[in-house]
């Protein structure tokens, strides 16, 4: 787990999506059609894409069949190369099968191997609806300094890695009372941290 550790000391913010379903094998995944046969990667690969900040990185744990979990992270460079979903699935089968390292494929590594890396740089935050308001103060300070953000896929955080979770968070934070898809939550985030409000939480 060397190059994760490094990847997250070096990182200004990381997002981590927890997919229940993401498949662990490049077994039975085709290139059209991709959605169901790959337990939903589709969701992840439009949330990597919607990490935008230099430097940050989009982390995926997979718990999905055949042999969870697996840990999936991409830097901005590595971003950039993926070339959307379809592009996103493609790496992801090569990286499974011993290819290019973009993005990097860790076999093994689940949630609180993730979580317990970066509490060591990062404050934990868990996205979700019921959190303090993203807005409020002490909110929107945590939002805007070296954090890293957990959050779902199309589905919730199971029952026992939510307490995983839980039990590494700095703050639960909620976006407000609508209710969005991954990569929109992902994207008001990065929205926030490259505005003007975090411009001011930083020069306080």
């Amino acid at each position: 787990m060397v190059g994760l550790r490094e990847a997250l000391r070096s990182s200004p913010a990381a997002f981590l999506i927890v997919s229940p379903t993401g498949r662990t094998s490049p077994d039975n995944i085709p290139l059209r059609g991709y959605a169901g046969p790959s337990g939903r990667l589709d969701v992840v690969a439009r949330a990597f894409e919607a990490v935008v900040e230099d430097k940050a990185l989009a982390v995926a744990v997979l718990l999905g069949p055949p042999e969870p979990p697996v840990t999936v992270v991409a830097d901005s460079g590595c971003r950039a190369r993926l070339g959307g979903e379809r592009g996103f699935i493609q790496w992801y089968l090569k990286a499974l099968t011993g290819g290019s390292g973009c993005p990097q494929v860790f076999r093994g590594v689940g949630l609180r191997d993730v979580l317990s890396l970066a509490s060591r740089s990062h404050r934990i935050v868990y996205l979700r609806e019921g959190g303090v308001d993203v807005m409020e103060g002490k909110a929107l300070e945590t939002v805007c300094s070296k954090a890293l953000f957990v959050l779902g896929s199309h589905l919730d955080i199971p029952p026992g890695e939510e307490r995983v979770v839980r039990s590494y968070s700095d703050l639960e934070v909620s976006l407000g009372p609508v209710s969005y898809h991954t990569e929109h939550a992902v994207a008001f985030i990065e929205a926030i941290r490259l505005s003007s409000a975090c411009s001011r939480e930083t020069d306080i």
